[in-house]
């Protein structure tokens, strides 16, 4: 299909995203998509998590020996400074009851990444370690829904449901979501596109359009009245950083502007609201300054 003759695409993703290394990640963003990759995580995890999951990989294979006699458990345990890891052996006595052992406990500290144990050569404390490392410069699919929603926006798309994972990009962007196939395509995962012809947009098409542009628009207006009233001073900065916002979202509204003028014109009365709240807090500022 001519790309060039669509009036957007409906885009998504498949959820075959695999654990990836984030280095040939960057490296593929570098070469086919390098405007985005500003979104990628700046480090693949957060080590908190990183230990997390490792824990949880641990606690799911089978480790140590398992003869009907004895058999190696781990327990897993969340707090809010630590994550604990306990190791311990069943073993099934004369009365062929189950008695737990102790033998490891790996405590790893939030605050300061560091991991504790009293035992670092025990062998399925050394596994957890290297599935630790190993998850510390990986990046996943849950990390995905963190990026790609804000490369999909940056590329003009705006969410058909508020909380979906279905976003409507105009034609303009539709070289740079091809980019974004092929940059993703090293994790594995696969951008679904769905091109829809200028002459075949729809009611049903506006309607995602106009609620997605909506969504926006509101989610600007919390912003600015929640700091109306917070009664918090505001710099000339923010104010700065507001209009630019605001320009932003317009542009953003205007690049639907061929294929669904009307739901634009719809928009108006919102924009205007929302160019009161920020005139409003502009005044805010304005009477902070003269406080002062």
């Amino acid at each position: 299909m001519n790309l060039s003759k669509t009036a957007g695409s409906l885009v998504f993703w498949s959820n075959s995203f695999t654990s990836t290394p984030l280095e040939p990640v960057l490296n593929s963003f570098e070469k086919h998509a390098p405007s985005l990759t500003e979104f990628l995580p700046s480090s693949a995890v957060e080590d908190s998590t990183a230990f997390t999951r490792a824990a949880t990989r641990c606690l799911a294979r089978a480790e140590g020996s398992r003869d009907g006699e004895t058999s190696l458990t781990r327990r897993r345990d969340h707090r809010d400074d630590e994550v604990i890891v306990t190791f311990a052996r069943d073993r099934i006595d004369s009365s062929k009851e189950y008695k737990a052992e102790h033998l490891v406990t790996v405590v790893f500290d939030k605050a300061t990444s560091k991991v504790i144990t009293d035992d670092p050569d025990f062998a399925p404390v050394k596994k957890l370690m290297v599935i630790y490392e190993a998850e510390r410069s990986k990046i996943t699919a849950r990390d995905s829904f963190a990026f790609l929603p804000k490369m999909f926006e940056a590329l003009g798309g705006v969410r058909v449901k508020k909380q979906g994972c279905v976003f409507f990009v105009p034609s303009p962007y539709d070289e740079e979501i091809e980019n974004l196939e092929k940059a993703i395509s090293v994790t594995g995962l696969n951008i679904v596109r769905w091109p829809i012809n200028r002459g075949d947009v729809t009611k049903a098409h506006k309607k995602m359009i106009q609620s997605g542009l909506e969504n926006k628009l509101e989610e600007f207006e919390a912003k600015l009245e929640a700091k109306i009233e917070s009664g918090e001073n505001v710099r000339p900065t923010t104010i700065d950083r507001r209009f630019k916002e605001l320009k932003a979202i317009n542009d953003h509204c205007e690049l639907f502007r061929d294929v669904a003028d009307d739901v634009v014109e719809r928009l108006a009365k919102i924009k205007e609201r929302v160019k009161g709240k920020v005139e409003e807090l502009k005044e805010i500022a304005f009477a902070d300054d003269e406080a002062a």
